[in-house]
């Protein structure tokens, strides 16, 4: 029978590594993107256009200059929009390569640890095209047991 220590340390290290994955993920994206002057250069640019919308829009006006008053207030949209565009690139550029690097380091730290490991129990059996994923290197025919997985060059090279 297995004693308490080794049916809970996979959980113990699988909620760890899942914790210290968030957190070096959340420092490399406020070091790589938050306190970057192109960040901050965007953001200040997007409280700026903000605030002028807003004047823009609460600024009372006349019905002759009402039509050129819709029309600026159009542009001040638009030119928001094209900047928290900028924002969101700039953001999804270093999310890939962020969450690239942790993806690979976790691959080649954590895929060894688990090996022939169950992970959790699956509360359904998957499809058959899936189980070769979800019960890679387990013994026994229960194909609701999941593995940690994720594809590795080991498993390209075995094939």
């Amino acid at each position: 029978e297995m004693c308490i220590r080794d049916r809970y340390l996979p959980w113990l290290w699988v909620f760890l590594a899942a914790v210290s994955h968030v957190l070096l993920a959340e420092a490399f994206t406020w070091l790589l993107i938050y306190r970057t002057e192109g960040y901050k250069k965007l953001k200040g640019n997007i409280d700026r256009l903000n605030r002028k919308l807003e004047k823009r829009k609460d600024a009372p006006t006349a019905l002759q200059t009402q039509k050129n008053h819709a029309k600026k207030v159009k542009a001040l949209q638009g030119s928001l929009q094209e900047v928290k565009d900028a924002l969101t690139m700039h953001k999804i550029k270093s999310d890939f390569v962020i969450y690239g690097i942790l993806f690979v380091f976790a691959l080649f730290i954590l895929y060894p640890l688990f090996e022939g490991i169950p992970v959790a129990k699956l509360p359904f059996e998957p499809i058959s095209w899936l189980r070769f994923l979800t019960h890679r290197n387990l013994r026994g025919d229960d194909y609701t047991c999941l593995l940690y997985t994720s594809p590795s060059p080991r498993d390209r090279q075995k094939s």
